[in-house]
This record gives C-alpha cells, sequence and structure tokens, in this order.
C-alpha cells in the first residue's frame, strides 16, 4: 500500500473535524456568543451550556487530540479511533443540541458537509440527523 493510501483516513478525520468545529462555531454564534475561542475551550462552553454529559465531553476530546495528533505528524496518535468512531462520538454530541437549533437549515447544511464519512455505516441512535453516504464521493 503507498503512503497515500495509509493516510487517507487520516485525511477524512482531518475534513471531518474541520466540519465538525464549523458546525460548533455556528452553533455557539447563534447563541450570541461573539468571541472565538480555541476548539478545547469551545468543547467545554458548549458541554456546559447543553449540559452534555462528561463521557461525550471526553470522547469528542479525544476526536479532537486524534486530528491533532494526525495534523502535527505524531508518529505515534494518542488515541487508536476509526473514522466511523470519531464520526459517531461527533454526530452523538451535535445531538445533544438544541432541539430547536437542531430543526434549523443549520442541520440541513451539516448534513451536506458530513456526506461521505458513514461509508455506509448507520451511525447509531444519536445519528438520526445525519444520512449515511460512501466516503468515496469525498474524493
Amino acid at each position: 500500500m503507498n503512503a497515500a493510501q495509509q493516510r487517507l483516513e487520516a485525511t477524512y478525520l482531518i475534513r471531518l473535524f474541520a466540519e465538525f468545529e464549523a458546525g460548533l462555531r455556528q452553533y455557539y454564534a447563534a447563541t450570541g456568543r461573539t468571541s472565538h475561542p480555541r476548539m478545547y475551550d469551545l468543547i467545554e462552553a458548549v458541554t456546559a451550556s447543553c449540559r452534555i454529559p462528561d463521557a461525550n465531553r471526553l470522547e469528542t476530546h479525544e476526536v479532537r487530540e486524534l486530528r491533532n495528533d494526525h495534523v502535527h505528524s505524531s508518529d505515534d496518535p494518542r488515541h487508536q479511533l476509526s473514522l466511523a468512531e470519531c464520526r459517531s462520538r461527533i454526530c452523538k454530541y451535535f445531538a445533544f443540541l438544541p432541539s430547536v437549533f437542531g430543526d434549523s437549515a443549520f442541520w440541513r447544511r451539516q448534513t451536506k458537509a458530513f456526506k461521505g464519512f458513514a461509508k455506509n455505516r448507520a451511525v447509531g441512535e444519536a445519528n438520526h440527523r445525519l444520512a449515511a453516504y460512501p466516503a468515496t464521493k469525498m474524493l
């Protein structure tokens, strides 16, 4: 397998997390906040304001740390998570956002943004808003 194929999942993870960050920042701005916090602080702030369970917060931080390890070329990532597991964790986190926000055009945009990350697998109970599409459509 060539180097590009070996790094393909990391590339998808980086893109997935970029969409998660954009969606979370959009939610944060929709709540009237104007600051631009670091991603760690943004996750913490949204977790507190939406009363997201600690287990989901920690799982989301593990995805963030894995993304950071890939972006900063760490040879030994702190977490070994599949792309499907990362997507599941992110979608579960999004599912805790208030339903009034979840029913808005935001979710239509996020559905398009997450297109391709499921590889035809269901994400789980919390991901009823996002459809699963083959990852090859992102190429």
